[in-house]
């Protein structure tokens, strides 16, 4: 349905372009092309000062941007100050879309009332008016015009629907925030036809640049992001507090009283970990849009306990940075944890079998150190391993001396890893 929209729109500048420059002929049409293009122009470069000017128009003693900005937050305190200011940022965008596309009619209609008069006086109708020429300068004239209203529109629609795809995954308290009602209407529309279809291609390949700059906008901070971003983030938001609240319940539960956690902890956990690496793959390219996404973690993360004991949530400290993490090496760490914590569980095994081997051992420090600050939130107070023997907490010493000499770690981190696989530092007490 919206591909025969937009291409009926497409189709209807252009024929109707063709059919008044045949009408016009070639000198008042190339006079009307030049007039449509200044519109574009002024609209695409007066768009910021219209919106600033825009927001700050005052309402009943408050701008529209603070009305804005109290009523994306809600005034709720457990709202995160920069998720309202993501949500802001993405309807500003909007704000700015529209203006532009309401400048450039306005513009173009301005602009014919001020020069027809004047273009009458030394542009005369005449049997020699050139119509096919006219003709040929009309269709380039309905090309611009539908590039104008299409291009932001084929953005929109795209984006449209990969946010509302990242919504539907989204479950609070057990229930879709985008409900499946919502979700049949989407669909019915025909979103996901509309972007396999060819005027979308046509548009995105045309336009694409011209709709980046168009969907770029500063924050508060001044410091510029995209929607393209912006959307990237509510994604990533979705995707890493959706894995939280599916996996945390059984991470805590997994952990025994002697150290170790079972199998179904360990595949929460690397389940975990594996989104994070998928929403380190998410392109975000504005550095706006980095620092906003930790910083919605980092509370989001926070609220994901359902307050019981036992379900507080994770705790991440303030300067988190999800970018940093090396997912990858964690993963390694915790199936090399459960591999060992199996071994050391199961009677038939040897105690020379049962031993930590060195390549667990490096898996397991390096895992741990690089991710010590997810880690240490998601185990908590528990252990990840059973009470080791006195030869394998000499296997690890000796890979996390390695690790203080190469200079990835220093000795804070390396007691944080001693701690978290529940042994003593060197000569010190189990």
């Amino acid at each position: 349905m919206i591909n025969y929209i937009v291409l009926g729109i497409s189709a209807f500048f252009v024929v109707w372009g063709l059919i008044m420059g045949l009408v016009r002929g070639f000198n008042r049409s190339f006079l009307r092309l030049l007039l449509v293009v200044a519109a574009l122009l002024a609209a695409w470069f007066l768009r910021h000062v219209f919106v600033d000017l825009l927001l700050k128009i005052k309402i009943q003693g408050q701008t529209i941007e603070e009305f804005l900005s109290g009523l994306l937050s809600g005034g709720a305190a457990n709202v995160p100050e920069s998720l309202s200011d993501l949500i802001f940022v993405i309807v500003r965008i909007f704000i700015n879309v529209v203006c532009f596309m309401v400048l450039f009619i306005a513009f173009k209609f301005v602009g014919w009332a001020i020069i027809f008069p004047i273009m009458k006086l030394f542009v005369k109708k005449g049997a020699k008016k050139r119509a096919l020429l006219g003709g040929i300068v009309g269709i380039i004239q309905g090309a611009v015009i539908a590039f104008a209203f299409c291009v932001p529109v084929n953005g929109l629609l795209i984006q449209a629907n990969t946010l509302m795809t990242s919504l539907s995954d989204l479950k609070l308290d057990g229930n879709s925030v985008i409900s499946a009602e919502v979700q049949n209407q989407v669909a019915e529309a025909g979103l996901d036809e509309y972007q396999d279809s060819v005027m979308c291609k046509i548009y995105t390949e045309s336009g694409g640049w011209a709709y980046k700059m168009l969907t770029t906008v500063e924050d508060k901070e001044g410091d510029p992001i995209s929607l393209d971003s912006a959307i990237n983030a509510v994604r990533a938001v979705v995707k890493v507090t959706n894995s939280i609240s599916a996996n945390m319940d059984a991470i805590s539960n997994s952990f025994s009283a002697g150290g170790g956690f079972s199998e179904e902890g360990k595949n929460a956990l690397v389940d975990m970990l594996k989104t994070i690496g998928e929403v380190q793959d998410e392109e975000l390219k504005d550095e706006a849009a980095k620092n906003i996404l930790n910083t919605i973690i980092v509370s989001a993360a926070g609220m994901t306990g359902d307050g019981s004991e036992g379900s507080e949530g994770i705790s991440l400290p303030e300067d988190f940075d999800i970018t940093a993490l090396d997912t990858g090496s964690a993963v390694d760490a915790v199936e090399a944890l459960y591999d060992f914590n199996a071994r050391v569980n199961d009677e038939s095994k040897t105690e020379e079998e049962k031993q930590l081997t060195s390549d667990e051992a490096k898996a397991i420090v390096n895992g741990i150190a690089k991710n010590e600050t997810l880690i240490s939130a998601v185990v908590q107070e528990n252990s990840l391993m059973p009470e080791v023997g006195e030869d394998d907490k000499a296997i690890i010493e000796t890979e996390l001396e390695m690790l203080k000499s190469e200079g990835e770690i220093d000795e804070a981190t390396a007691e944080q890893v001693r701690k978290l696989l529940g042994i003593a530092a060197a000569g010190g007490a189990a």
